[in-house]
């Protein structure tokens, strides 16, 4: 039953690999529209840039309360590890 499941797994990726072929064979068009293009790739990639350096701050300051004050606070416990490991 697994093996099922990985033969779908590798026709996916095998799927996958052949629309990136595909797509990377394709003409781009005209230069005016590759400059266009570029810059939106450009703007895409610094607002990815921001989102996840915005996101990797507010999941290492959640990270931390929650290690801090759930189940209980770590100073309150004689094992502080026991919230490490819930």
């Amino acid at each position: 039953m697994y093996a099922l499941c990985f033969v779908a797994i590798a026709i996916a990726f095998a799927y996958a690999a052949y629309l990136i072929k595909w797509v990377r064979q394709q003409d781009p068009g005209n230069p005016q529209i590759v400059k266009v293009a570029g810059l939106i790739q450009s703007g895409a990639n610094a607002f990815m840039r921001k989102e996840y350096t915005i996101l990797a701050g507010f999941a290492g300051v959640a990270a931390v309360l929650i290690l801090l004050f759930l189940p209980s606070p770590i100073w309150a416990s004689a094992a502080p590890l026991n919230n490490v490991k819930m």
